[in-house]
């Protein structure tokens, strides 16, 4: 006879599978314990510790002599996890749109049977953050994992490759780990920005952006322009790293130092945790928007980055792109040979579907 761990194991599986599987539903009671007994030939300690397990985990809860019911929302159909690949401990570092991601997940999904995890660590499978994951992976404890940016980092892990467990990336959809990707429309962003631009009678265009824009969106920002008649110069396009900021402020000190001649009237930057210090930058010359120049910058709503001066936000809305990564993974549980590319498309700080939760403009 195998040892009871095993068998318990065993028992459990069997039982977890038969509820993953909807054989026994939401609400409907297990065999008694009579029962189980008799099906899988164990003891009744052996079968109450795979029960106690189940009611650990959540799945399962006893109503005294009624029996043991599997509750009305197991967390397989309604709890997600939100896997952000650095450390919660570095919190101050993560670009924006993780910290947003992060934040709303928990506010969105706060209430209500449905609810989400935000799972950290992941790229260097941190000791106190990394076992949770995958242990919920591992006991099924997850509706699905949506991942903030590719998952390279956990491949050869079960957190990727255990079966039946719904998964979506949110990034690109070329080379992405995944078969499942919400993407967002970055090219967008500079379709729209310059059709505002030209809109508002702004001639001259310049950009700050990170150093790693890939090349297709530098030109087709440079057809944009050019489509509408608008004008940039080499010099006007700049970068600047978001884990060095404040540089961003020295990079618009310089491009819109006085003294120099023509200087552009609008201004966009395509990320926003370059927006505070690039427009502190900007008021410390004096400038004044949009009197003097329009700005457009990069948000994730609703946690827009503060502004030293008024300015146009344009970006994604968290909210939405959690609720499409959501409805992806419900759609997975239902066909899950079928692959989904979806995108998520740039809106205006009015367009967005709640109000900022910081200030858009802070006088410096």
């Amino acid at each position: 006879m195998p040892p009871a761990p095993f068998r318990q194991n065993a028992i459990l599986d069997a039982l977890r599978g038969e509820i993953l599987a909807g054989v026994i539903r939401p609400g409907q009671r297990l065999p008694t314990r009579t029962e189980l007994v008799a099906r899988f030939g164990a003891s009744s300690v052996t079968i109450q510790r795979a029960l106690d397990t189940l009611i650990a985990d959540g799945v399962v809860q006893p109503h005294g002599r009624s029996g043991t019911f599997v509750v009305d929302h197991p967390p397989h159909l309604v709890h997600f996890g939100l896997v952000i690949a650095e450390s919660s401990a570095v919190r101050e570092r993560w670009p924006h749109f993780w910290r947003v991601l992060a934040d709303r997940a928990s506010q969105l999904f706060g209430s209500g049977p449905r609810r989400m995890t935000v799972y950290t660590g992941t790229a260097a499978r941190d000791e106190r953050q990394y076992p949770q994951l995958l242990r919920d992976v591992q006991s099924r404890r997850l509706a699905g994992l949506i991942f903030a940016s590719d998952p390279y980092h956990v491949i050869n892990s079960p957190v990727l490759d255990l079966p039946g467990l719904p998964r979506v990336a949110i990034g690109q959809h070329a080379g992405s780990t995944l078969a499942s990707v919400v993407g967002l429309d970055a090219q967008a962003i500079f379709d729209l920005a310059v059709r505002r631009f030209a809109a508002l009678g702004r001639k001259r265009v310049a950009l700050l952006t990170l150093p790693g824009i890939e090349p297709r969106h530098r030109e087709h920002f440079l057809a944009s322009l050019a489509g509408l008649g608008l004008e940039t110069r080499p010099e006007w396009l700049q970068a600047a790293v978001i884990d060095y900021p404040y540089w961003a402020e020295h990079v618009t000190r310089l491009l819109f130092r006085p003294g120099q001649g023509q200087l552009p009237d609008a201004l966009l930057i395509t990320d926003d945790n370059l927006v505070g210090p690039a427009t502190a930058g900007l008021a410390a010359l004096g400038l004044r928007c949009p009197a003097d120049l329009e700005v457009i910058a990069h948000a994730n709503f609703p946690g827009a980055t503060a502004s030293a001066l008024p300015i146009t936000r344009l970006g994604f809305d968290a909210d939405e792109l959690l609720r499409l990564c959501v409805a992806d993974l419900d759609r997975q549980r239902l066909a899950p040979e079928r692959a989904t590319l979806s995108t998520l498309e740039p809106v205006f700080a009015q367009q967005a579907a709640n109000t900022d939760t910081v200030a858009l403009h802070q006088e410096p």
